[in-house]
């Protein structure tokens, strides 16, 4: 009620006027009722018909307080429902603040589920490449001497030197190659492909900081592994498909530049081979195709 009152809008002295006025008005008809005559009058039906009438001004009066009661009414209604509504609105905000919080939370546990999974992966890749590199044998026929693991492809290098005699020509290193790659097939093709499958499950991966995991696998390599490589993409089965992840990814970076000029490997890569920042940081301008491995 009072808050009707406010709505309706006047004062506290225009209130008690109306209620002053109101209450002389009902003042007088009860003691008219009770034989109080202040008019000299004679009472009658027609008299007192005339009477009533004069109460006109009393009911414009209460048909006004009710206009205004029902004006305050609407305006508490309104008032209310921009109330309801607005509370409604606040309340969905932070409903889809909720939902936005929980899909971001369940983003989060997705990416770091999807990052062991990679990485589960990608070590044990890395280790059967590495058991891989470490039963590799190889004996010297002139002293019988055997190598195993990362002094097999330094020993494979220096031979490979050896049988150049000194002729670097392109035509030379692609013949001396062939006959290479085909004299140690078993060992070379097999170690390799498992490389280039390591690489390019990193490349097709989802996972942010791939450049990461290229360093782990380059600081695995020696420098015959690195050699071998270069050779292999420039010559052998890499030229098709692994040459480009070898340019994309730096994999040469760890050769040193002795071997890097002898074998004249800048004429035949792009600088981004031998360092990643001094290639292109654009990694889509890169397509893969053709055959190496499956």
């Amino acid at each position: 009620m009072i808050e009707l009152i406010k709505q309706i809008g006047l004062t506290k002295k225009q209130w008690w006027l109306i209620a002053l006025g109101a209450l002389g008005w009902i003042a007088t008809i009860v003691a008219s009722g009770l034989g109080w005559n202040p008019f000299p009058v004679n009472w009658s039906f027609t008299n007192s018909g005339a009477f009533g009438d004069s109460f006109a001004p009393i009911s414009a009066l209460m048909a006004l307080i009710a206009a205004l009661g029902a004006v305050g009414a609407y305006k508490i209604q309104s008032s209310e429902i921009a109330r309801i509504r607005a509370r409604e609105e606040e309340f969905d905000k932070i409903a889809q603040s909720d939902r936005a919080r929980a899909i971001s939370r369940q983003e989060l546990l997705d990416r770091q589920t999807q990052k062991q999974i990679f990485e589960n992966t990608f070590f044990q890749l890395l280790k059967s490449h590495r058991d891989l590199v470490n039963g590799l044998d190889l004996t010297e026929r002139e002293t019988g001497r055997q190598h195993q693991g990362h002094d097999v492809f330094r020993l494979m290098i220096e031979k490979f030197k050896e049988i150049l005699n000194g002729d670097r020509t392109v035509k030379n290193v692609a013949r001396v190659w062939e006959s290479f790659s085909e004299h140690f097939r078993y060992d070379i093709n097999h170690y390799f492909r498992m490389m280039y499958h390591i690489v390019k499950y990193i490349d097709n991966s989802e996972i942010e900081d791939k450049y990461l995991y290229i360093q782990i696998l380059r600081a695995s390599l020696s420098e015959g592994e690195i050699a071998l490589l270069a050779l292999s993409c420039d010559y052998g089965e890499g030229r098709q498909k692994f040459k480009v992840l070898v340019e994309k990814y730096a994999l040469l970076h760890n050769l040193s530049e002795h071997e890097i000029r002898f074998w004249k490997l800048r004429s035949k890569y792009s600088k981004s081979a031998f360092s990643r920042d001094m290639g292109s940081t654009d990694f889509n301008e890169y397509n893969s195709g053709g055959g190496f491995g499956s």
